[in-house]
């Protein structure tokens, strides 16, 4: 990520897509996987409510334009929006290093605070997951104060206590966790912007 002393970026900006009950959603995904995130949207869709306007922003830098267009056709109404937007200008000048079954999109995930400036909030969504009720109920959880709310990896806290084979490593050198059990599921993230971008 930027730091102080580098080279300004642009930024990409994206501004709210509704003046009022704009619930910000955001989804991390490549083209080889843009199939699949008819799914997740498909949920929110589902279960939005008429009374709030559900602006979702799509992070990618690869989806082709045909998969564009069928995925806004599918899920667009008077009370969802769905844009798309490339986040690797914050990346310029940043080497990123992950496992070969992972892409640079688990990384995406990190440029909504900063692209999505304008919005006191964001809901980040794994394309994976299957909502079971309104995603404004995420929306609504009160995070003042917290950069960020997210719950405790289980499966994490399974393998740090099995002799997990590298994953305590991980966690405290990689990672730097003082407390290992804080290790989060980063699938689902309420970002609070203001505090994550100033802490």
């Amino acid at each position: 990520m930027p730091t102080e002393g580098k080279t300004q970026i642009d930024i990409p900006q994206i501004t709210p897509a509704f003046s009022q009950n704009n619930i910000p959603v955001g989804l991390s995904c490549s083209n080889k996987y843009a199939p699949y995130l008819s799914v997740c949207l498909k949920s929110i869709v589902e279960h939005a409510s008429d009374d709030y306007n559900y602006d979702i922003i799509i992070f990618e830098n690869s989806i082709i334009n045909r998969y564009k267009e069928i995925l806004k056709n599918f899920i667009e109404r008077k009370n969802i929006s769905l844009r798309f937007v490339n986040p690797d200008p914050v990346f310029k000048g940043c080497t990123l290093s992950f496992p070969d079954h992972y892409g640079a999109e688990c990384f995406f995930r990190l440029t909504s605070p900063l692209i999505l400036n304008k919005y006191d909030k964001i809901v980040y969504i794994d394309i994976d997951t299957a909502l079971q009720s309104d995603v404004k109920n995420l929306y609504n959880l009160d995070i003042s104060g917290y950069p960020l709310g997210a719950c405790r990896d289980l499966k994490m806290s399974a393998l740090l206590n099995s002799n997990d084979g590298g994953w305590t490593e991980y966690c405290t050198k990689t990672l730097g966790l003082e407390k290992l059990e804080n290790y989060i599921n980063s699938g689902i993230i309420v970002f609070n912007v203001k505090e994550f971008r100033e802490k």
